[in-house]
Order: structure tokens, then C-alpha cells, then sequence
């Protein structure tokens, strides 16, 4: 797999993007067509191609002023390891790209970053698509400001509030789990419950397993099967009975089986 590197510098009315491919004897230069999208002053974004054939390869753009992003690759049709240098605020820029690969790869570069108010937007954004939604509540999630995350919990979208709940997961503290409980209890999806309970053992061991124990007989099989999981991972001898509980379907008492072991 080709390994790349992509850096970009403005000076004196000229963007140049450098593109580097690691080449050795054991690898030999790749010849890679690529497309990159500019963002620059008030008009839509423009598209330049190029086509790395050794080392490094340079394009300059004339630019009156710096661009607002640069986006390598921006529709992933490049199978390839990509470094790509920007700043933080050139990342926050690129959610605004009309690519939902670029929109993707600013939000993963921002979860590095402690810039919260632009993803939280893209989070807050009811006319984004789901998935771009999920990505920036992992990226929050990345960032450890779960807080700003407790007013999505319940969100219209299941996938939304699934990773909503998930990335709740990864706070520092147990604030979240009172409202975790009630999507465990209450919440009509099953995957959304099973990454409530996932996320209430992942901020409180103790919890979890009392929880796990109090699900056990829900009638969702994967949300008894992640309690059979919480239980064999956290809890104690004496919740060997009621897993092997011939109340358990065959298949849950085998997880059973599994956890005791």
C-alpha cells in the first residue's frame, strides 16, 4: 500500500501542495492519479488533478489569497496510508466541503484537537447526514468533552443516539449514567440499549454488572447477551446461576457457558 504525504503552503499569491510518496528499494514508486479540492474566497470549491509518478511531486495554484482548506483524495479514490498536514482551522473549514469523505477526514484530524465548537456543530446539524452526525460525536467523544453530549442522548435518529450514547462511554466521570440507565431501560432501539449498557460498565464496573443483572431477562436476545458479556467480564461467583439459568435461551446460556469460564 502506497504511503503518502501531503503538505500545502500559501506565500506571495501561490498555493503549493506538495505530495510525497515513501519509495525505497523494497518499494518501488507508485504512479497514483489524485484529485485535490481548494476552498478559496466566496465561490464553490475547485477541483485540481495531478499524477504522482515518483518521490514528490509539487503543483502551484495562483491564489490571491491563502485557501480556506485543502483536501487530498477527496472522493477516497486513492488506496493509500495519507499524511495529511493542516491546521486546525483549515480542518474546521473543510466540514463546510461538499465531499462527505473530506467532511469525514476533518472531523477524524479535529477529534485529535481540543476544537469542539465546529464538530459540536456538525453534531447539532439535524440536516446532515446521520452518518456525518455519528462521526462528530466520536470526535467529541475523542476530544473527552462527553458533557456537551448529554443534551443528544436522545436524538430522533437511532444511529445519531447510539453513537451519542456510545461516546458517553468515554467520560471521565459518571455523570452520564443516570441518563444512560433510562436509554437502557427505555429506548425502543436494541442497539441502542446494548451501547447503554456497554457504556454504563465502561464508566462504572459496579454499576454495569447491576444493571446486567436486572437484564437479564429482557426480551431483546442481544441486549441479554451483552449482559451475559458485562457480567462474565465484571461480575462474581455469584452470578454463575442465574447464567446458566435454564430460563436462557440456548444460545444466551452458551454465552453463559463462555462468560463463566
Amino acid at each position: 500500500v502506497p504511503r503518502l504525504s501531503v503538505k500545502n503552503g500559501w506565500s506571495d499569491g501561490t498555493l503549493t501542495i506538495t505530495v510525497r510518496q515513501e519509495v525505497s528499494d523494497a518499494r518501488p514508486a507508485y504512479t497514483i492519479p489524485f484529485e485535490v479540492e481548494v476552498a478559496g474566497g466566496e465561490g464553490a470549491p475547485t477541483i485540481h488533478k495531478a499524477r504522482l509518478t515518483d518521490a514528490k511531486i509539487q503543483i502551484q495554484i495562483p491564489m490571491e489569497e491563502a485557501p480556506k482548506y485543502v483536501a487530498f483524495d477527496p472522493q477516497a479514490g486513492i488506496l493509500a496510508k495519507v499524511e495529511d498536514a493542516q491546521e486546525p482551522e483549515a480542518w474546521e473549514a473543510q466540514l463546510d466541503s461538499p465531499s462527505p469523505v473530506a467532511v469525514f477526514r476533518a472531523l477524524r484530524e479535529l477529534g485529535e484537537t481540543d476544537r469542539s465548537e465546529a464538530v459540536l456543530a456538525v453534531l447539532s446539524d439535524t440536516n446532515r447526514h446521520f452518518l456525518i452526525r455519528q462521526e462528530a460525536a466520536k470526535a467529541l467523544a475523542q476530544q473527552r468533552n462527553t458533557a456537551v453530549l448529554l443534551g443528544f442522548a436522545d436524538d430522533k435518529h437511532d444511529g445519531v443516539r447510539q453513537a451519542v450514547v456510545r461516546a458517553l462511554g468515554n467520560g471521565t466521570d459518571g455523570r452520564a449514567i443516570p441518563l444512560l440507565e433510562r436509554r437502557l431501560r427505555s429506548d425502543p432501539n436494541p442497539d441502542v440499549r446494548v451501547s447503554a449498557l456497554r457504556a454504563i460498565a465502561q464508566l462504572s464496573n459496579a454499576r454495569g454488572v447491576a444493571m446486567a443483572r436486572g437484564t437479564l431477562g429482557h426480551s431483546d436476545r442481544s441486549v441479554v447477551r451483552t449482559a451475559v458479556d458485562v457480567l462474565g467480564e465484571h461480575g462474581d461467583l455469584s452470578d454463575l446461576h442465574p447464567l446458566l439459568s435454564p430460563r436462557l435461551r440456548n444460545t444466551v446460556r452458551t454465552a453463559g457457558l463462555r462468560a463463566a469460564a
